[in-house]
């Protein structure tokens, strides 16, 4: 197994950071077999430490999405294989009716028949879809049911990649990177107006295109919150990745707009400077202790004023340009929304969107804990 191989080419003082950050990033069925093959390492005195066969999760995985290869699920014939996340593999499809000239990525999501919540939860899912019509939201395109498990969501194909991964390549200014971020929130606060709450925004979900258009993905794991339909439920199972959920996530707390409004934070404060608001060790102790991290307001203009040369020309800037534009104003953006408790964030995605164009256009912003704090 090529992690475990990699734990194992590690010296000793950097294992704990690495299986740390592992925890972090990677699903908790893949950490757990790397844990169960370092005990056994240790437990036979490094016996282990030649490698041992690549039959794991991960192979698993993938056999299984080459044998999807050519299926026919509803009118899709799966082409190829994108990729595997938390909740199900994704293929790009084809309508064999030929009612759309484009392809699809096909969400495929096996549930199996005792997991009621979950196949509630993927019941209703179309219903939330269908009332997304956005600019910057992935267009759902349809879904069904085969077998009784296998469940099935087409959505917009979307030629892009993630927007940490564009800015960097782009070098895309403040200001750009911003505008990218206003457009996101804007989508995120159209989803909580039709009741939906996305729940996993991350870079890997915010994609975009050539054209510099972003969209917003996978909103169709999104629990609707109208009682009506279904009651408002805890999140200790949903999934969402550590590096990017909110602290009530991590701690099983209620559905809110307030978890999306602490992913946009996150994902400013990686755009903005560089760097993840929490480090590895941080994000695993704070899940493992189930104790929130507290962000220390003020951390993006500080980063960035150590940052190295060739790191600030990431931004056509230099460090100490980089770190005037994030102080004040950015700073207590970003650290609104990072607020521990939801009650203490942006009371809306359009808050923020209206916070960040305040910014922009140099005008006051509403971040400020006493209130409104006018430029000097």
């Amino acid at each position: 197994m090529a992690l475990f191989d990699e734990y194992l080419n590690l010296k000793d003082f950097r294992r704990t950071h690495w299986l740390a950050r592992l925890r972090c990033d990677e699903p908790p069925e893949l950490t757990a077999v790397v844990d169960a093959l370092v005990a056994a390492d240790r437990d036979t005195d490094g016996r282990l430490e030649h490698g041992v066969p690549d039959f794991t999760l991960s192979n698993v995985r993938a056999t299984a999405m080459t044998g999807m290869l050519g299926s026919r699920l509803g009118p899709w014939q799966i082409e190829s294989a994108i990729g595997h996340g938390r909740v199900g593999a994704v293929y790009r499809a084809h309508r064999v009716d030929g009612l759309l000239e484009h392809p699809c990525a096909l969400k495929v999501v096996q549930i199996e028949m005792d997991e009621t919540n979950a196949r509630d939860r993927f019941r209703v899912g179309p219903k939330q879809l269908a009332r997304l019509a956005h600019p910057n939201i992935a267009a759902f395109l349809g879904s069904g049911m085969e077998g009784g498990t296998t469940h099935w969501f087409a959505m917009e194909l979307v030629q892009g990649e993630p927007i940490d991964v564009y800015c960097t390549r782009k070098k895309l200014t403040i200001k750009s990177r911003v505008r990218l971020m206003m457009a996101v929130a804007d989508a995120v606060c159209y989803a909580h107006s039709r009741l939906v709450v996305h729940r996993d925004i991350r870079p890997s979900n915010l994609l975009v295109t050539a054209e510099g258009n972003v969209k917003l993905l996978d909103v169709g794991i999104s629990a609707l919150l109208a009682e009506r339909l279904i009651p408002e439920r805890r999140l200790a199972n949903h999934g969402a990745k550590p590096r990017f959920a909110a602290p009530e996530q991590l701690k099983g707390g209620f559905v809110t707009t307030g978890i999306d409004i602490y992913a946009l934070g996150l994902i400013l404060h990686l755009l903005l400077c560089g760097q993840h608001a929490f480090d590895h060790v941080t994000l695993a102790i704070s899940y493992m202790d189930n104790v929130a991290p507290r962000y220390i307001p003020g951390q993006m203009s500080r980063v960035a004023r150590v940052m190295r040369r060739e790191e600030a020309a990431t931004w056509w800037s230099s460090s100490r340009l980089l770190a005037r534009s994030l102080k004040g104003d950015l700073d207590a953006i970003v650290a609104r929304c990072l607020k521990t408790d939801p009650a203490d964030r942006y009371a809306t995605a359009d808050e923020l969107k209206n916070d960040l164009a305040a910014w922009f256009d140099m005008h006051p912003v509403i971040a400020w804990p006493w209130g409104i704090q006018r430029r000097l």
